[in-house]
């Protein structure tokens, strides 16, 4: 690994401990919301997979049925859980072997990237379904508010990489649900809360297997200030390894500050991290990368150095040596 997360450039900035995010005052959701009216009882959900002739066409099919299915909200996010874990692991291995595949069938792997990116954003919706129901009562955040809305921001991370490998950004909405939820989230206290997570993309989650959405949504926005989605596939997922290696690499703090390595977000954004705080009094809050841009800076100047070492170690192997160029004052 040629990248050195303690770097002096990096070490000369104070890394101070992330803390949880929050915001005084509850917000509006203003989510764009499936509107449930029949009282028929899904059937089979979560159980279609392996099934079907087509088995995640038969998943969105129950999935859209479950959105549009009027339920007990204890019932709903069951179910939803139950149809979340069948379905992770085939998002997850068709994200690996297509991030590292060389080449495309283009017709069939973009009509099936297109089917998991229905399938993605129509879970996402049956979560924010729970969550607003939760949200919108006033009620104290429990358990089952803080995993749905930890979901909502895992699984629009999923989105965000499969879009990914057909090099496209994450859609107006799904950008604006990711910082809703958040900033929601973050009225209720609940960012910093250890839950289970999912656990099939790369993240600094503990040996437990619990990450916090705090973490989730930075792990969003800094694929987003990387332009991840510009990069060559098999190398996307550098992005979350070396920003995992950046101890508290990226920050959110309340206060509007400015400066070149600071960006901005707010509740209801609809992009990616923005140059300007919002006009209004809308919540907001400073992404600070500067231990991240240190650290960049430090790898950089570091880099040539280490490319001579692992030339040297390639040609030692073979019975050869090289020495390396004497560096004069």
């Amino acid at each position: 690994m040629w990248f050195n997360s303690n770097a002096p450039a990096a070490a000369s900035l104070a890394a101070p401990a992330t803390e949880p995010f929050t915001i005084k005052q509850r917000i509006p959701l203003r989510f764009d919301l499936p509107l449930p009216l029949a009282r028929r009882k899904p059937h089979g959900l979560g159980l279609a997979l392996g099934q079907a002739f087509d088995p995640f066409q038969q998943a969105l099919a129950d999935l859209r049925l479950l959105n549009h299915t009027r339920l007990p909200t204890d019932k709903r996010f069951h179910d939803t859980e139950r149809f979340a874990q069948a379905l992770w692991p085939h998002v997850s291995t068709q994200l690996r072997e297509l991030s590292q595949a060389r080449r495309f069938n283009r017709i069939a792997t973009r009509n099936r990237l297109e089917l998991f990116e229905r399938l993605l954003c129509t879970l996402i919706g049956a979560y924010q379904l729970v969550f607003a129901a939760d949200y919108e009562e006033n009620r104290s955040p429990g358990a089952r508010t803080a995993i749905a809305a930890l979901r909502i921001l895992e699984w629009s991370r999923a989105l965000q990489r499969l879009n990914a490998l057909r090099y496209r950004p994450l859609s107006a909405n799904a950008w604006q649900t990711v910082n809703t939820t958040f900033f929601a989230l973050a009225a209720l206290a609940a960012t910093a809360e250890h839950l289970p997570a999912l656990d099939a993309l790369p993240l600094p989650s503990d040996a437990a297997g619990l990450v916090d959405a705090q973490k989730i949504y930075l792990a969003i926005q800094s694929f987003a200030l990387f332009d991840g989605y510009s990069w060559p596939r098999a190398q996307q997922g550098f992005i979350d390894t070396y920003c995992a290696h950046i101890v508290a690499g990226m920050r959110l703090v309340a206060k509007i500050e400015d400066g070149p390595e600071q960006r901005f977000v707010h509740a209801y954004q609809d992009s990616p991290p923005a140059l300007a705080p919002p006009t209004d009094d809308t919540p907001c809050a400073t992404l600070d990368f500067r231990i991240l841009a240190a650290a960049i800076r430090a790898d950089r100047r570091a880099l040539p150095r280490a490319r001579m070492r692992l030339q040297r170690i390639v040609a030692e192997r073979r019975g050869r040596r090289v020495r390396l160029p004497v560096r004069r004052p």
